[in-house]
């Protein structure tokens, strides 16, 4: 486990999309809210590249976005596994806007990605904000990396 001391971040000017679909990362984090149907933003992108595996873990009542729900979902590609974390924030005050992030939300991913080592992990700004990047990239295990992007 990294040291607080050891604990950085890579940004990118690169989409989310493109940071997942070029190779740089391995995996992302979304955010959903519960008031949220279907998917909006990074969550809505990542549904339609995983041909609707978020819709369908919320139609089969395994994910449904309140605060502190937490899902992985592999999906597998070509020859390529992408790691997706989707996180629930609660109930949005209007469709696709992202405050800031529960608490129990934060705390529970921080406990996810600790278990997930050696995926370069993508998040976008939108959905989290300069505050939680330290939190997350120290979480992250040895051989893992977290990339920042637009």
């Amino acid at each position: 486990m990294k040291s607080p001391k050891d604990t950085h971040w890579n940004e990118s000017d690169l989409s989310l999309d493109r940071l997942l679909t070029e190779g740089q990362a391995s995996g992302c984090v979304v955010t959903l809210s519960s008031s949220e149907r279907p998917p909006l933003g990074w969550a809505g992108m990542i549904d339609w590249r995983t041909r609707g595996a978020i819709s369908h873990s919320i139609r089969a009542g395994i994910f449904s976005g309140e605060a502190g729900e937490c899902s992985y979902l592999p999906w597998s590609f070509h020859d390529r596994t992408l790691h997706i974390l989707l996180v629930g924030v609660g109930k949005s005050t209007k469709p696709g806007l992202r405050g800031a992030l529960p608490s129990t939300t934060l705390s529970v991913l921080e406990k996810n990605l600790k278990k997930l080592s050696g995926i370069q992990w993508a998040v976008s700004r939108s959905e989290f904000p300069e505050k939680t990047w330290s939190v997350l990239s120290s979480a992250i295990p040895e051989g893992g990396a977290l990339w920042i992007t637009a």
